[in-house]
């Protein structure tokens, strides 16, 4: 999905019937007097003081008129434009982020990746996730759709990435085993290549899984926020746990399967804290690097 910015049009030009409403979005926390929020279903985000927070259970459901009429409205503008033009707030039923409807002509370039969804669901519980949702959690990909999802993408000559992400991907580690042996065999009756990478939270590397990762040459993408002191403020299990200790065991055991015999998978560690810092922190000593 490809997304444009319409700016808010200057106050004068909007109807003063038009009713302001902030959207859904999830709150973070980066500081004592700090917050970051993240449109639901969409890109964009915005830091604000946490002192205006309190602003959006006010404004919302006020009309254009009202909130012009606002003995605020000069020091509230321009916040309130910010968060139109981040996909936070709608006014008329309009925000500033806005889908653009896929154009796809007979010239048009095949795709050169494909990530599927598998499910909605995670088994830990990170305070920030901007994916998760209580309709969402529950959703499966069948893999009826996946397998048409892999055929249509398939182009003579042509490698696809396919990737594999969730929720936690893992949890569906026999879907995507089956929909790995279905991709190289109708890639291969394509005459095309494909290569595949999943993203994890790391939780789950058993020895039959560094085994298959391995032998069909898997890139994984592992999510930590850092450290332990920085990643178990928020990466944490459904009880509230820190989810540290548990990924460097995992992943102990996949350096033991490494060393036992043969190419290991190419793992790549992230390392941002967003939540903690706002800035960017040297990442963990990556594994598995052949």
């Amino acid at each position: 999905m490809k997304y444009s910015i319409a700016p808010l049009p200057r106050w004068e030009e909007l109807d003063g019937d038009d009713r302001i409403n902030v959207a859904r979005h999830h709150r973070v926390s980066v500081s004592d007097d700090e917050v970051l929020l993240l449109p639901h279903g969409r890109p964009g985000w915005i830091r604000l003081p946490a002192a205006l927070y309190p602003m959006l259970d006010a404004l919302d459901g006020t009309s254009v008129a009202a909130f012009t009429d606002w003995p605020g409205f000069p020091d509230a503008a321009g916040t309130l434009r910010a968060l139109y033009d981040a996909g936070l707030v709608f006014i008329g039923g309009r925000t500033g982020v806005r889908a653009m409807p896929a154009q796809r002509g007979d010239s048009a370039e095949p795709p050169t990746a494909l990530l599927l969804k598998l499910t909605g669901a995670c088994d830990i519980a990170c305070d920030y996730c901007y994916d998760y949702d209580s309709g969402r959690w529950p959703g499966r990909m069948t893999s009826e759709v996946a397998r048409r999802l892999i055929t249509e993408c398939l182009v003579p000559g042509r490698r696809l990435t396919l990737m594999f992400h969730g929720g936690e991907p893992m949890l569906r580690f026999g879907q995507v085993r089956e929909l790995v042996d279905f991709a190289r065999t109708r890639a291969a009756e394509a005459g095309a290549s494909v290569h595949f990478t999943i993203q994890t939270n790391g939780r789950h590397f058993s020895e039959p899984v560094i085994e298959f990762l391995r032998r069909h040459a898997f890139t994984v993408g592992v999510s930590l926020d850092g450290p332990q002191d920085i990643n178990d403020r928020h990466r944490v299990d459904h009880r509230g746990r820190g989810t540290f200790a548990r990924i460097r065991d995992a992943q102990a055991t996949g350096r033991r399967r490494t060393a036992s015999g043969g190419r290991s998978p190419t793992s790549s560690v992230r390392g941002w804290a967003p939540c903690s810092t706002g800035t960017p922190i040297p990442p963990t000593s990556p594994t598995w690097c052949s």
